[in-house]
Parts: C-alpha cells; sequence; structure tokens
C-alpha cells in the first residue's frame, strides 16, 4: 500500500459484511489505526498524532447505492506510550432524514470508540473530550470511505506525498457506493458536489 511504503502507517482491517432482505450493511472488523501520523501537514512539524476511525455503511441490493453510513473519528496527541484524546468527530448520512436534520453532516462527539484496534496503547486520557457540546450538526459533504481517507491525507501528509496518493487511487474511489437520493435531497445531489474527495484541489 502506498501510505505504508512512504512511511506513513496504517492498520488495515477486513470488512465485514451482513445481507438482510433488500440491504447489505457493510462494517469494519476493527477501527483503522492510523499510527504516528504528522499532526498537520506542514513542514517540521514534530508532533504526532494516532487516528482511529470507524465505519459503518447500508447499501441497497436494487441499486448499489448507500443509504446511510456512519463514520467516527478519534484523535489522539502521542506522549511516549501515552495517548491524550484531542478530538472525536462523526459523519452521517441517511436518506431517510428526520426534520430538522441534515442529510449529511459532521458533529462534535465525546465518544471513544468502543472497540479499539489491537496494539493500540492502554494508557490513553479522554477526560478532555467529557464537556464537548455535541447538539450542534454541521452540514457537511457525503463522506465515505474514499472521503476518509481524501479528509485524513489531506489534511496530515506533506502536499508532495498528497499528490501522489491521490493519483494512486483516483482509479478506485468510484467503485466505492454513491449515496441514495430522496425527494428532499435529490435538489442538493443535482450540484454533484457532495462527495468530499471533490471538495479538494489534488
Amino acid at each position: 500500500m502506498f501510505l505504508s511504503k512512504n512511511g506513513f502507517q496504517v492498520k488495515f482491517v477486513p470488512l465485514t459484511f451482513e445481507v438482510g432482505g433488500s440491504q447489505i450493511i457493510v462494517r469494519l472488523a476493527e477501527p483503522f489505526y492510523f499510527q504516528g501520523w504528522p499532526y498537520r501537514a506542514v513542514a517540521g512539524q514534530a508532533a504526532k498524532i494516532d487516528i482511529l476511525a470507524e465505519f459503518t455503511e447500508t447499501v441497497s441490493l436494487a441499486d448499489g447505492r448507500s443509504t446511510r453510513t456512519s463514520l467516527q473519528v478519534n484523535y489522539f496527541s502521542c506522549d511516549g506510550d501515552r495517548r491524550i484524546a484531542c478530538d472525536a468527530i462523526h459523519y452521517d448520512f441517511s436518506s431517510t432524514v428526520q426534520p430538522r436534520h441534515p442529510v449529511c453532516h459532521a458533529q462534535a462527539s465525546n465518544a471513544i470508540l468502543s472497540v479499539l484496534p489491537e496494539g493500540f496503547p492502554a494508557d490513553r486520557d479522554v477526560s478532555s473530550l467529557a464537556g464537548r457540546h455535541q447538539a450542534v450538526r454541521i452540514p457537511s459533504a457525503f463522506v465515505n470511505l474514499a472521503g476518509l481517507f481524501a479528509k485524513i491525507v489531506a489534511d496530515h501528509l506533506p502536499p508532495d506525498a498528497v499528490a501522489e496518493f491521490w493519483s494512486v487511487c483516483k482509479v478506485y474511489i468510484d467503485k466505492l457506493p454513491d449515496h441514495a437520493s430522496t425527494q428532499l435531497s435529490d435538489g442538493i445531489f443535482e450540484l454533484k458536489s457532495l462527495k468530499s474527495y471533490s471538495w479538494y484541489a489534488w
């Protein structure tokens, strides 16, 4: 994999599939683990962070489109063998959105993933997340697995690595399920810009 070959460690895990009725639910067997990544995409930045990401997607067997996605991301600063939680956020999409609820949104969280990957340090401080306000939903792009990797590499890797990564993976991203649409969301999706990775200038 491009990232590991270039010194950016990622623990990839298999997907699990659960078929039920007219849909299939896709999950990660355990979270992705981006280990010891640069804190920011700035040359000479010494600080390192660990990033954990958990993903669930419901796909319609009728047309292969996503009807629901949930992506949770935890960020931990690295202090020796200790990990200090510094951010937690989730991204949701639902084709059966409720009133006053964005079709796609990001939301702050105080939740640490319930299943942590093997090898993640046991010495953890999550106290900084306890008082976060969680009722603010931020309307966002449609963030699927391609969107997850776009966001993380764009935020944390140096520009030359990002450009090379995207040239390698872009041939695969459109094979991932697209979002479903409903009467509510058709007007938004006509813009053809909800895929989050299309919002970047690569």
